[in-house]
């Protein structure tokens, strides 16, 4: 039992409530167990879904300027990893199954679309050596959050 999803688990949790003496789930049962989780998974989603948008920016507008590919890189990064994280954490439940699908092509499509266009810098900015630098703190920083996805992922 303990290698089954949380979404076949929770259609029997009003049983395992029932027998425990509670009628069903209160406002504060879902406020304090379900409510984070919802909340957790639609902003992994949310930031997920930003590296589109990212990828997509043809002009510079203020404080957004035109990415580079080392921005992709990380970003396409942290996307992954936040889909993994959503994909073991998340509600789904609750939410809309086809969502992570959905976003996982969004990304992908969006960062084969922006690594083809020629013209991309590796590092823009005036200091490319600080810019190899973020990209290289950023990626190791989410394969330490990968890392404990991947745990959590081993330990079920």
């Amino acid at each position: 039992m303990a290698g089954r999803s949380r979404a076949r688990l929770t259609s029997v949790d009003y049983i395992g409530l029932r027998l425990l003496g509670k009628e069903g789930p209160t406002g504060r049962d879902l406020l304090t167990g379900e409510l984070p989780v919802l909340a957790l998974t639609v902003l992994c989603l949310v930031a997920t879904a930003r590296t589109p948008q990212v990828a997509a920016r043809r002009r510079a507008r203020r404080l957004l300027p035109i990415p580079d590919r080392l921005k992709l890189v990380s970003m396409t990064w942290r996307a992954v990893v936040l889909l993994a994280v959503v994909w073991t954490l998340g509600a789904w439940h609750i939410l809309w199954p086809p969502l992570w699908p959905a976003t996982a092509a969004l990304v992908a499509a969006a960062v084969v679309g922006a690594l083809r266009m020629p013209r991309l810098p590796t590092a823009r900015g005036p200091r490319p050596r600080l810019r190899w630098a973020t990209t290289v703190a950023s990626v190791l920083l989410w394969t330490a959050v990968a890392a404990a996805v991947v745990i959590a992922w081993a330990a079920r």
